[in-house]
Parts: C-alpha cells; sequence; structure tokens
C-alpha cells in the first residue's frame, strides 16, 4: 500500500482527490489530507494533518511515495500580493525539504502563461504571468526544476491547469455561468467574441485519472510538464447553450466583441502519454450531472 499526502484537502482540488483516491484505491493507496486553517470533510474518514510552511519547519522528515501538492494562497484567501507570493513559494520550500517521496504532482495554473499571442497555448509557450499568483506558479516550478536536477532519482509532474470543474468547483468561467444559471443572475457574465472556439476546462475526475496513469506508465522521466484541457473545443455561444438546454430557461448575458480573443489549449502533448481527455461538451456535462 503506498502513502500518499494530499495537501490543501479543504480546497476544490485536494478535497476531491482526497475522496477519489480513498473511495476508488482504498486497498492501494493510503491517504494523508493535510489542511491549513479549516478541518475538511470527507464522504470516508480520512486521516488529516495540519501543514504550513511554518509548522513544516519545525517537523521532522516525513515519508509519502506520492505528494499531491494542491494547496495554494489566491487572492480570495491572502492579505496581499507579497503574502500569496511568499506563502506559496515557501510552503512548496518546505515541503521538498521535509518530505521525503518518489513521485511529486504539482498543481501550476494556464495563469503562468498571462496574455499569449499565439492561438494555442502547449508547454513551450513563453510563460509571462501578469498576476502575482501566476509569478507565484512560475516560481515554483523554478523551484521544482533546480530540487529535481539534484534529485534525479525523484519523478516530478507538472500540470497546468484549466478551469477544473467538479462537485464544489469554484473561480472560472464554467463555474461561475452554472452559479448564473442556478441563480437567476442576469448580467453577471460577460462572454467575449462569441464565435471563439473553447476547450478551457477540465473535470477533477480526469485530473484523478490522469494521476493514476503517470503513476502506471514506464516511460522514465526527472521532470515533466503538461498543460491540461479538453478536446474537440466548441464556440462560447455554443457553451451557452448547454446550460440552456440543461437548465430549461434563459438569462441575460453581456456579449462583447475585443481584441483579446479566447486560447485554445494545445493537448497533444498529454495525448502521446495516453492521457484519455474528454471532450469540452462531456466534461461541461459531467459537471453539470455531478452538482
Amino acid at each position: 500500500m503506498k502513502k500518499i499526502l494530499i495537501t490543501g484537502s479543504s480546497g476544490f482540488l485536494g478535497n476531491n482527490l482526497s475522496n477519489f483516491f480513498s473511495q476508488n484505491n482504498y486497498k492501494k493507496f493510503k491517504v494523508v489530507a493535510s489542511y491549513n486553517s479549516r478541518n475538511p470533510k470527507f464522504k470516508k474518514k480520512i486521516k488529516t494533518i495540519k501543514l504550513n510552511s511554518k509548522i513544516l519547519k519545525k517537523k521532522k522528515k516525513m515519508n509519502f511515495d506520492i505528494v499531491i501538492h494542491c494547496a495554494s494562497k489566491t487572492r480570495v484567501n491572502t492579505a496581499n500580493n507579497f503574502a500569496l507570493y511568499k506563502e506559496n513559494t515557501e510552503f512548496l520550500n518546505q515541503i521538498i525539504k521535509k518530505v521525503n517521496f518518489n513521485y511529486f504532482f504539482f498543481m501550476s495554473s494556464m495563469s503562468v502563461y498571462g496574455l499569449v499571442n499565439d492561438k494555442k497555448i502547449k508547454e513551450s509557450t513563453i510563460l509571462g504571468a501578469q498576476d502575482f499568483y501566476g509569478k507565484s506558479k512560475i516560481k515554483c516550478e523554478a523551484i521544482l526544476k533546480k530540487f529535481s536536477l539534484k534529485n534525479p532519482d525523484k519523478r516530478i509532474v507538472i500540470f497546468r491547469l484549466p478551469g477544473v470543474v467538479g462537485l464544489n468547483s469554484h473561480g472560472n468561467f464554467i463555474s461561475n455561468l452554472k452559479k448564473a444559471f442556478e441563480k437567476n443572475l442576469d448580467n453577471k457574465i460577460t462572454i467575449n467574441n462569441q464565435n471563439d472556439k473553447f476547450n478551457n476546462i477540465l473535470h477533477v475526475k480526469d485530473l484523478y485519472f490522469f494521476i493514476i496513469k503517470i503513476l502506471t506508465i514506464k516511460y522514465k522521466f526527472n521532470i515533466i510538464v503538461f498543460v491540461l484541457g479538453s478536446k474537440y473545443s466548441i464556440k462560447l455561444k455554443n457553451v451557452v447553450k448547454i446550460f440552456e438546454n440543461f437548465y430549461k430557461k434563459k438569462i441575460k448575458l453581456t456579449f462583447n466583441t475585443n481584441k483579446n480573443h479566447n486560447k485554445l489549449i494545445d493537448i497533444s502533448k498529454g495525448a502521446k502519454f495516453d492521457l484519455k481527455f474528454n471532450s469540452t461538451i462531456k466534461s461541461i456535462k459531467l459537471m453539470l450531472n455531478n452538482n
């Protein structure tokens, strides 16, 4: 039985992944879920520990086979940009210092790219984060790359995440659109360039399957980066139609036209590693049905 540490378990990503691993692979994995301030609730009993950078500094070395690092400060739960950047980078530094592991999965973000001129975003697209959240993710990726050079026996996977959806998801376009339809919130959602195509979405359960897949592949690597999304992009106006058909109603939305067109996500690298991406339509419908 492999021991797995999942950080940020009171948040959307960490909580869902903790539940998936404990429910679907309870004979293969022993899950330990860490939290910072709010003790999480799970569908099954899972061991929890309180962790942050200050606590880790005082702890002795811990041993885990796998670490899935979901914990992350944002402007929503942090006083200022300096605190956000410092906590995100310092917490990661302490984890790789105080935790022995074989596999490390880091949840990065598409925000590392900032404003992009390319029509498609892929792993090699130049990083240019505009906000401190994205800048903190760039720094964390750099910390892991430096760590990997000194520890070639470790396996490090960086996922640059799009809008991740699922049970209790929030803070992205699709989740906000769902909330607007549920609560009849007129003129709360703005859609720019409705004819632009969209695949900036991933269901959280697919993320779980990706982790399982990478743990089983025989391909040897030290550190690897994937940008994630869905396949078969659809126009933004057709995204709205999915919601209208599901809820059997319409709400007032604001439609604009501007120069900043939506960028598609190139998932070809993940596909080469046999990561099974759902279509954009299926990803949206999975979220709607799960909730």
